[in-house]
């Protein structure tokens, strides 16, 4: 059995007598192994990495005991040489080539189909005289329809706008006038209301002697003085709404004058100014005899005093509802004429746009007809 099997202390005192270098050199080649191998094929020199682990190693000449299989128990047997695992050959690693870079895409910006756009290596080339001067003429016909087509229609002459003008004049001096005039008559009308509303009221006062009731005298001459200060104040008021509503018109005139100047048709526009005059005409002349009417109080007994009284009231009521009704078609017949004039307006409005457009259209078709037939020439 200990023939078969040596002493574990031969073993111990075998291990004991290797050879230090050996040990080393066993330790070195496993280090270039396991380590100079991988980074030298990581930086790019696998050549120098493989050369470094075939180098052979120094043989020993020492030999290590045969553990198993010996015949005695003191005899050695060779120990193989360790050689370190053969490296295949490792092939370079070849750089990529690194891409250039790429400049950004510009996109251009969109343009409406219907908006030519002219390329930028073409040259503008200078015009034709002859086209030239067409456009220029194409642009004053415009500027001169804009400047002396208003509202579709061409100006009148300058001597036919002077005569209008000087008629325009005479005719604002002759209402200024008959205006004077009718203020002057209605201060007359005033005065004369108050010497008469003097001469009522004594009158009155007779009457009243009939009553034997004093309350009820007094109760009659304030009624009297009343209606005679509602009567006047009524009237001043009727005065300022007239002047009133005559401005507007005069104001509804000049605008019609100035359509009229530059050659509108203005038929529609004087017919409902004139109603509207009328109108105003016939208010005023209510006014006036409104200015001067007094109103009696007529007592013909105690018992009737009412009665009486009452009429005189009514009466002025009515008078005075008959001079609201005539100023408000008045006012009715003056809207009417501004509902003319805006009709007017929006219609010759309608008419210089409309010839705008047209001599527009008709200077773009020429331009277009010109660059065709450039087109063609070249």
């Amino acid at each position: 059995m200990s023939a078969c099997y040596p002493h574990p202390l031969l073993a111990e005192n075998v291990i004991a007598r290797l050879n230090k270098g050996m040990m080393k050199k066993i330790v070195v080649s496993l280090v270039l192994s396991l380590v100079v191998l991988p980074l030298g094929v990581q930086l790019g020199r696998p050549h120098q990495a493989a050369a470094a682990l075939q180098a052979p190693a120094a043989p020993s000449s020492r030999t290590l005991p045969v553990l198993q299989g010996s015949k005695g128990e003191g005899e050695e047997g060779r120990v193989a040489p360790v050689t370190p695992n053969p490296i295949r050959s490792v092939r370079p690693i070849k750089p990529q080539p690194v891409p250039s870079p790429v400049p950004p895409v510009v996109q251009q910006p969109r343009v409406p189909g219907n908006i030519r756009v002219k390329p930028v290596e073409r040259e503008e080339r200078e015009l034709p005289e002859e086209i030239r001067v067409r456009r220029g003429e194409n642009v004053r016909e415009v500027r001169e329809i804009r400047k002396g087509l208003r509202h579709g229609v061409f100006r009148r002459s300058k001597e036919e706008i002077e005569k209008m003008r000087q008629l325009r004049e005479e005719a604002r001096k002759r209402k200024e006038e008959i205006r004077k005039e009718f203020h002057s008559r209605i201060q007359e009308k005033k005065n004369e209301f108050r010497k008469k509303v003097q001469e009522e009221r004594e009158q009155l006062r007779a009457q009243l002697k009939k009553i034997r009731d004093e309350r009820k005298q007094k109760i009659v001459e304030r009624i009297n003085d009343r209606l005679a200060q509602i009567n006047e104040n009524r009237v001043d008021h009727f005065l300022e709404v007239l002047d009133k509503l005559e401005g507007i018109l005069d104001r509804i005139e000049a605008r019609v004058d100035a359509i009229e100047e530059q050659g509108g048709d203005v038929t529609e526009s004087r017919a409902a100014i004139a109603a509207a005059r009328d109108a105003i005409e016939k208010a005023r002349t209510a006014v006036e005899a409104q200015a001067g009417k007094v109103y009696e109080i007529t007592i013909s007994g105690e018992g009737t005093l009412r009665l009486d009284v009452g009429k005189v009231v009514q009466e002025l009521r009515s008078d005075l509802k008959a001079i609201r009704d005539l100023l408000r078609e008045a006012r009715d017949a003056i809207r009417d004429s501004l509902h003319t004039v805006i009709r007017l307006v929006r219609q010759q409005h309608e008419n210089e746009n409309a010839a705008v457009e047209a001599t527009t259209d008709q200077e773009q078709n020429q331009g277009a007809g010109e660059e065709s037939s450039e087109g063609s020439n070249q």
